[in-house]
């Protein structure tokens, strides 16, 4: 927030808020704001099972949409905002998350090592509570917990330009020319609720109440504000736009010796994606989303915690390889991307920085063939965090789409016994999300007015 004479800071209530629905908010006419809106008081309530917010997104595991509106004019949103709001934090520095950005979203993101192991980060205690050595641990055993009422539960705060590309590229909010700026926030229904991580851990959905946010943001006064208002000027931005396709479940030979390749089997896949099309892109990001929750939940002996992020995964797969085709043409050389370090590298490369990266957390662990001479290819009972943080970036540079293809494939395996490898969170199927950063302008019009267009 700026502290100035010629700045007016308002705190301003919903004018329309449903729990668990929507809640809206529109900025006073004729006047010029700030472009720092910022979501206030973002948390639930929950009657009964106290648990702790989404160790990835936080307080914004709630939010499924923002958008916003001049009158019934869309000028930008954002849909599925909790999955997008969760892979934002990975985005921060280690020491950001650790310092702030956790305090903020009440998640669990930055990283350190300790003494503690995975049950002990659930429950404070333990056999190894006191046990030194290295372990990674998330957010200094923090908690960020719901409770029965407003005024015990942890609320968060949400910049809304960390994730609303158009109020970065913006210079001001003019409500003289966007005379109706209406801030519309939908929450997740509990009958939405399908994978209870997305949300809160080991929830009851029927349960959770969202508590009633406010939105704070700041009004230009005096000169400033008379100089500018009424002249609009173009404006470039992007805004986050989504396809998904399904990769279905593989299912190894769990009989036997292993025999030729029957015990990994490949699966390839080409996905032709069409959301696109005719749309200037930079970059995109491909996300590896378990659809089973009982590959993302752990048992109640770990308090019911996620496997890694939970929802928020995106899972690396023994023998992954990945090639993307824009207008025909390769991203990468030759197939592809076929190792870790290599995906590691594409994603760092599209997206700058990638700082909350747990050690470990996008490769796998191999271990040695069991007593019958079958490949056991990933470590089933390790860290949980293990190869849960694989994320692909790709680096488009702005090129109009008109056809892409996603070659994809991956081999299946299995552990020491059938149990496990038929339950294997590597084995079973997965959404293929991909977010783009598409092109979008505001034009103004000769005879006032602008145009929303894609760029």
């Amino acid at each position: 927030m700026s502290y100035s004479s010629n700045v007016k800071i308002h705190e301003l209530e919903p004018i329309y808020y449903s729990a668990n629905q929507r809640a809206e908010w529109r900025l006073p006419p004729n006047s010029i704001f700030t472009t720092n809106l910022v979501l206030c008081n973002i948390g639930v309530t929950k009657s009964a099972n106290q648990a702790n917010y989404s160790q990835c997104a936080g307080v914004y595991g709630m939010i499924r949409s923002i958008s916003l509106f001049d009158g019934n004019v869309e000028l930008t949103s954002l849909q599925n905002a909790h999955l997008w709001a969760g892979w934002r934090q990975f985005t921060h520095s280690n020491q950001y998350n650790e310092s702030i950005g956790s305090y903020y979203a009440g998640n669990l993101v930055s990283n350190e090592f300790g003494a503690r192991d995975l049950s002990e980060l659930a429950t404070g205690t333990g056999a190894n509570a006191s046990v030194s050595g290295a372990r990674i641990v998330r957010g200094s055993i923090r908690a960020f917990a719901t409770n029965t009422t407003e005024d015990t539960t942890y609320k968060g705060t949400m910049k809304l330009a960390e994730v609303i590309d158009l109020l970065s590229n913006m210079p001001y909010i003019d409500t003289s020319v966007f005379k109706n700026f209406r801030i519309v926030i939908e929450y997740h229904s509990t009958t939405d609720i399908s994978l209870n991580s997305q949300y809160i851990e080991k929830s009851n959905p029927a349960s959770i109440t969202t508590t009633r946010p406010f939105l704070v943001c700041e009004e230009m006064l005096g000169e400033n504000a008379e100089a500018v208002m009424g002249k609009v000027q173009p404006i470039e931005y992007i805004v986050i736009e989504q396809d998904i396709a399904d990769l279905e479940a593989v299912a190894p030979d769990v009989t036997g010796t292993r025999v030729a390749d029957t015990a990994t089997p490949l699966q390839p896949k080409t996905y032709h994606i069409s959301g696109f099309n005719n749309k200037t892109v930079e970059k995109m990001l491909i996300w590896k989303q378990p659809v089973n929750p009982a590959n993302i939940q752990l048992a109640t002996a770990n308090n019911g915690r996620d496997v890694g992020w939970g929802v928020y995964n995106s899972m690396a797969f023994l023998g992954e390889k990945v090639q993307i085709r824009v207008n025909g043409r390769n991203i990468w050389a030759r197939s592809g991307l076929d190792r870790p370090n290599q995906r590691l590298a594409a994603c760092v490369d599209a997206w700058t920085d990638y700082g909350s990266l747990a050690t470990f957390a996008n490769g796998l662990s191999p271990q040695t063939p069991d007593a019958t001479s079958r490949s056991v290819s990933v470590k089933a009972d390790g860290n949980q965090d293990l190869g849960v943080q694989d994320f692909i970036g790709v680096d488009i540079g702005l090129e109009k789409v008109q056809d892409l293809q996603i070659d994809f494939e991956r081999r299946g395996f299995f552990a020491q016994d059938a149990t496990q490898t038929n339950q294997s969170k590597y084995n079973t199927q997965y959404n293929i999300r991909i977010f783009a950063e598409v092109r979008k302008m505001i034009v103004p019009k000769a005879g006032g007015g602008y145009d929303v267009r894609y760029a």
